[in-house]
């Protein structure tokens, strides 16, 4: 589901409050992923920004707050803020770039164990490698007290670039990659198949657990399958 998929249902006031919370918490993962860092790093800056723990939302009006900003970290004059990610830990791509981006796919992935953390970079790099994307950098960086660390994964060619993150974690580990469109003479089918493509092995590996997206604004927005 999209961001604003997710939104509508976390400001429905027909829906339950523990629903409503959910959906609020799937808003954050989105953010997490456009500013490159961890959902969790998304919760403390929610928190300092308006002193809503995201993690035990129990009103209405606490979800309300909290959507109001993380609205503001998906702006692009916001998603530069302080205190997330350091410019060097992320793909090596121009802000710009990645602004005018109109068609991704993305996945969030929980892990279980070690073995699914091994699971999802061996993913990426399979995918990489079957089309001829190249390796930009790994990373492995912690930045935060509440992290053991972050392994940053980039792939780029012509056509696309395949980021991820893997948060290592003893409370609640998992990873994160998205890939987007960078060149728009790949069309919108072409870039579906290979949606398809990167999207398929992930839920080969890992079932559906996780969450999974597609949208390409050339085309109307639906999830790859």
């Amino acid at each position: 589901m999209s961001y604003n998929s997710h939104k509508r249902l976390a400001l429905d006031p027909n829906q339950s409050l523990p629903h409503r919370a959910s959906h609020a918490r799937s808003c954050a993962v989105h953010v997490s992923e456009k500013l490159k860092i961890p959902r969790e790093e998304v919760f403390r800056k929610v928190e300092l920004a308006c002193g809503i723990d995201m993690s035990v939302m129990q009103t209405g009006e606490e979800i309300a707050a909290a959507m109001e900003c993380l609205d503001s970290l998906r702006r692009p004059t916001e998603a530069r803020i302080s205190g997330g990610m350091k410019p060097e830990a992320c793909p090596k791509v121009s802000d710009d770039l990645v602004e005018k981006v109109e068609a991704s796919a993305w996945v969030h992935i929980p892990f279980n164990s070690a073995h699914d953390a091994k699971a999802f970079s061996n993913t990426l790099a399979v995918f990489a490698h079957d089309h001829r994307i190249p390796m930009l950098e790994t990373q492995m960086r912690s930045y935060s007290p509440s992290l053991e660390f972050i392994s940053v994964l980039s792939y780029q060619n012509a056509d696309v670039l395949l980021s991820s993150f893997c948060v290592l974690s003893e409370e609640e580990p998992y990873g994160q990659s998205r890939l987007r469109l960078l060149n728009s003479s790949l069309t919108p089918a072409e870039f579906r198949a290979l949606c398809n493509d990167f999207l398929g092995r992930f839920r080969q590996e890992f079932g559906n657990e996780g969450m999974f997206d597609f949208g390409d604004d050339r085309t109307p927005s639906e999830v790859a399958t």
